[in-house]
C-alpha cells in the first residue's frame, strides 16, 4: 500500500525505513523547503516534518500495544510530495503516483486535493488510468463542505477513483498538552490546552501574555482589523476570545502585527482544536482559564508562559452527542460538473486519534476527509488479505462493494440530526461497513446510478445483482428517498453555503423486478424507472437522490445510490454578473477588494497594469481572456481578437470560494503588461479585455455557448528609456 509521507521512526510505524520494516519503500520528491511554487530538492528519505502524513499512515496500519490502525499488518510505501509548508504541483503528485504504481503498490491512497469538479482535470485523468490498470486509488473528497454543492475535489473527481467523505467520530478524543505560567514571576502554575496543529515550542518560554480586549463577554474579539497603534506582537502570546467569526479570521488580523503564538479561550462547550495556518502556533484553553488571565491583566499584573522541550499529552475521550456518527459538516459536496456523484463512500474522519511525529508529541487528534481516506484504504487492504491472492477482483468492483454495503446516514447540520437521509452528493453510499465489505457474498454493480440532468435524463437505468455464493438467495427491493438539495440561493445565481436548503420532495421509483430469487453463482439484471420529483424550483438547480434498498434472505442488506439533476446544465450561469464582476482595476491597487476603474484610463505598464477581475459562481471548462484592438486579427470562437493574454485560455476552471480563508481567493484576477500569449508586445494604444467563460457542456467553437463580457476601453503606454 502506498501513502504520501510518514514519520517512519515512530515505533507504531515500525521504527525505520526499508526492507524488514513496516514502511519498506518510497521517495522524497520535494525536500523540506518546497512550498508548491519554488524549486524542489528530492532525496531518498521521505521523512514527514509536518505530521499530516504520519497521522494518515497510522490510520492505515499502525501497530502498537495501545494503538492499532485499520490494517495493522499492511506493508506501506510512502512518497513525499509536500514540503514542511505550502502546497504541491500536479507534476510532483503525478510523478509520485507513477512511482508507486511502478513499485507494485496494490492500493494507493492520497489525502490531498483542491476544488475542481472536472473529471478531465489532468491529475484526475492520470489517477483514473492507474485505477483502470488494476490499482485501487482512494482520494479525499475535500474539506470544503461549507461551500455547498458542486465543489468536488481533484483527483477525487476522477470517474473511476474512489472518493471518500468524512463522518464524525462518536467520541471527541482530545490530546491535552500542558504548559506553565507565572503571575509577576510567582510560583509556576500548570494549565492545559488543545493545540491547533503542534504544541507550543520551548523557545517561547518567558514570553508574556497580551490581551486585545479585557471584556470576557465579547466573542467578537479580533474579528475586525486591529487599531493601527497596536504594538508588535511577534514576541507575545496573544489571548483572544472565541466566537462570532472564524479562527482563521481572528488569527489573520493579529498576524498583521506579527503574532505567531496565540491562545484562544473558549466561549462554549466543548473545547476544540482551533483551526490555524501551519506557520502559526495556536491553542485553546477553557473559558475559566482565559477569564482568570484577563482578570490578572486587568490588575496590571504580568503573565508569563513556559513550555517543555518534549511535550507529552493526556488523552480524554468524551462522547460526541451532537454530530457523532453523522457526516462531518466540512466534508465536500458534489456532483462533479459532468454530474458524477462523489464521494462513493464515507468513513470516520472527524476527530480522529492517530500517530504523529515524535517531536510533536507522538499522537494527535485531527479532522478531515484526509483522515477518512486512509481508513477506506485500510479496509481495502483487509479485504485483499482476507480473500487472498487467488481472488481476482478488479478495483471498480471493489468500489461497488464498498459503496453498496455502506450504511446511509441521516442529515445533520452540525447542530442536530433530521429525520431524513442526507443527500447522496454529501455521503455517497454512507458509512463504510468493513465486515459487510469483506464477508458479504452478493455484489451490486455499479456503485451509483447517475440519472444526469433534464436534457440528458436517463429515465430508465439498470444494475446487476450477482450472487457469488453457492446457495440461492431471495431479494426484496424497495426505494428510499434522500433529501433533495438546492444548489443556488433564492432569486440569484450565487451558490448556497452549508447547510443548503433541503426538501423531502423525492423521486418516484419503479423497480422491476422488486422480488426475485437468484441461484448460486448467478446474476440478475434489475431495471429502475425514475420520475423526477415534482414542484421543485428548477432554476435553483435541485439535486435529488436516494437509494435502492436490497434485502437478501441471507441477511445481507445493500443500498445502491442514485443521483439526478432537476435542471439543464447547459443553461447554468457560470459567471457572477451580480456583484460588479467582471471589472477592471489597477494592479497597483493591492487591497483585498481592488476598486473598479472607469473607461479610457491610461496605464504606464511599469507603474500599474490593467487587471481584469471576475468570479465564477459555477465552474467553466474554458475561460478565455483575449485582447481587442486595432491590428492583425485572428478569429477564435466566431469573434475577432488580437490574441490572448499570457497563460490563457485556461481549462477546467473551478468555481470560486464564497467563504474567505487565508488560501481561498474569492475571485480570479490577472494583470496584463501588453504582451500576448505569442510573446508579441502590442504597440501603445487603446485596448479592451474580452472575457469569455464557456458554459458547462458548451462547444468551445460556438460563440453562443459562452458568457461574454467586454471591458471598458483602456490605454496602454510604455515608459520611455
Amino acid at each position: 500500500m502506498c501513502s504520501l509521507v510518514a514519520s517512519f521512526i515512530h515505533p507504531a510505524l515500525g521504527g525505520g525505513f526499508g526492507l524488514g520494516y513496516k514502511i519498506q519503500f518510497g521517495y522524497d520528491f520535494v525536500g523540506d523547503s518546497y512550498n508548491g511554487s519554488n524549486s524542489f530538492v528530492p532525496d531518498p528519505d521521505p521523512l514527514d516534518c509536518g505530521g499530516h502524513g504520519t497521522h494518515v499512515s497510522g490510520i492505515i496500519g499502525a501497530i502498537a500495544p495501545t494503538f492499532t490502525g485499520v490494517a495493522p499488518n499492511a506493508t506501506l510505501g510512502v512518497y513525499r510530495v509536500f514540503g514542511c509548508n505550502g502546497g504541491s504541483g500536479n507534476d510532483v503528485i503525478i510523478a509520485a503516483f507513477n512511482a508507486a504504481y511502478q513499485a507494485g503498490a496494490q492500493i494507493i491512497t492520497a489525502s490531498l486535493g483542491s476544488p475542481s469538479g472536472w473529471t478531465e482535470d489532468p491529475l484526475a485523468v492520470v489517477i483514473n488510468r492507474i485505477v483502470d490498470a488494476g490499482v485501487s486509488c482512494t482520494f479525499a473528497a475535500g474539506n470544503d463542505g461549507k461551500e455547498g454543492l458542486f465543489f468536488a475535489s481533484t483527483a477525487a473527481n476522477g470517474i473511476n477513483v474512489t472518493a471518500i467523505g468524512s463522518v464524525d467520530s462518536i467520541t471527541t478524543p482530545q490530546m491535552l498538552y500542558e504548559g506553565r505560567f507565572t503571575i509577576n514571576n510567582s510560583v509556576n502554575t500548570t494549565f492545559q490546552y488543545l493545540p491547533a496543529n503542534n504544541p507550543f515550542p520551548e523557545k517561547i518560554s518567558g514570553y508574556s501574555l497580551y490581551a486585545l480586549d479585557y471584556n470576557i463577554t465579547n466573542p467578537a474579539d479580533a474579528c475586525t482589523e486591529l487599531p493601527s497603534d497596536t504594538p508588535t506582537l511577534s514576541e507575545k502570546i496573544v489571548l483572544i476570545h472565541r466566537g462570532t467569526c472564524t479562527f482563521l479570521s481572528k488569527i489573520a488580523n493579529v498576524q498583521k502585527f506579527g503574532a505567531q503564538y496565540i491562545i484562544i479561550y473558549n466561549n462554549e462547550n466543548p473545547m476544540i482544536n482551533p483551526q490555524s495556518p501551519s506557520e502559526v502556533f495556536a491553542g485553546m484553553v477553557s473559558a475559566e482559564q482565559g477569564g482568570y488571565w484577563i482578570a490578572r491583566l486587568q490588575e496590571g499584573l504580568t503573565v508569563n508562559f513556559y513550555f517543555p522541550a518534549n511535550s507529552t499529552a493526556t488523552l480524554i475521550n468524551p462522547s460526541n452527542n451532537i454530530t457523532g456518527g453523522s457526516m462531518s459538516i466540512f466534508s465536500s459536496w458534489s456532483p462533479t460538473n459532468d454530474l458524477y456523484a462523489k464521494p462513493e463512500v464515507s468513513a470516520p474522519g472527524g476527530n480522529i486519534l492517530s500517530t504523529y511525529p515524535l517531536h510533536l508529541g507522538g499522537y494527535a487528534v485531527l479532522s478531515g476527509t484526509s483522515m477518512a481516506t486512509p481508513y477506506i484504504a485500510g479496509v481495502i487492504a483487509l479485504y485483499k488479505n482476507a480473500k487472498g491472492p487467488q481472488t481476482k477482483i478488479d478495483s471498480l468492483t471493489l468500489r461497488h462493494i464498498l459503496a453498496t454495503t455502506a450504511t446511509p446516514l441521516f442529515f445533520n447540520d452540525g447542530k442536530k440530526t433530521y429525520p431524513y437521509l442526507a443527500p447522496v452528493v454529501q455521503q455517497g453510499g454512507g458509512l463504510v461497513n468493513a465486515f459487510a465489505t469483506i464477508h458479504y457474498t452478493t455484489i451490486i454493480s455499479p456503485s451509483t446510478l447517475n440519472l444526469n440532468d433534464t436534457s440528458y435524463f436517463k429515465k430508465t437505468v439498470s444494475f446487476t445483482i450477482s450472487n457469488t455464493g453457492s446457495a440461492a438467495v431471495s431479494y426484496t427491493l424497495i426505494h428510499k428517498g434522500a433529501a433533495t438539495a438546492y444548489t443556488l440561493d433564492v432569486n440569484t445565481t450565487l451558490p448556497q453555503r452549508f447547510p443548503p436548503e433541503l426538501t423531502t420532495q423525492y423521486a418516484t421509483v419503479i423497480i422491476s423486478p422488486y422480488v426475485l430469487t437468484i441461484p448460486g453463482k448467478s446474476t440478475a439484471v434489475i431495471r429502475v424507472t425514475v420520475t423526477r420529483p415534482t414542484c421543485l424550483e428548477a432554476k435553483r438547480i435541485p439535486v435529488y437522490s436516494g437509494y435502492i434498498y436490497i434485502q437478501g434472505s441471507n441477511k445481507e442488506n445493500f443500498h445502491l445510490p442514485y443521483v439526478g439533476l432537476g435542471y439543464n446544465m447547459k443553461c447554468v450561469v457560470v459567471t457572477d454578473f451580480e456583484n460588479q464582476f467582471p471589472y477592471i482595476s489597477n494592479s497597483s491597487d493591492t487591497s483585498q477588494n481592488p476598486k473598479p476603474i472607469g473607461t479610457n484610463q491610461t496605464f504606464i505598464v511599469s507603474n500599474g497594469m490593467p487587471t481584469i477581475n471576475w468570479r465564477l459562481v459555477m465552474s467553466s471548462p474554458l475561460v478565455r481572456v483575449d485582447i481587442l484592438g486595432s491590428g492583425k486579427q485572428i478569429n477564435v470562437a466566431e469573434m475577432n481578437i488580437l490574441g490572448s493574454i499570457p497563460d490563457y485560455p485556461s481549462y477546467w476552471v473551478s468555481r470560486n470560494y464564497f467563504i474567505k480563508t487565508d488560501t481561498s481567493p474569492l475571485y480570479y484576477n490577472v494583470s496584463w503588461n501588453g504582451t500576448l500569449s505569442t510573446g508579441i508586445q502590442v504597440p501603445a494604444g487603446n485596448y479592451r479585455f474580452l472575457y469569455r467563460a464557456l458554459k458547462i457542456f458548451g462547444n468551445q467553437d460556438n460563440k453562443k455557448d459562452y458568457e461574454i463580457w467586454t471591458s471598458p476601453m483602456f490605454n496602454i503606454q510604455y515608459e520611455k528609456h
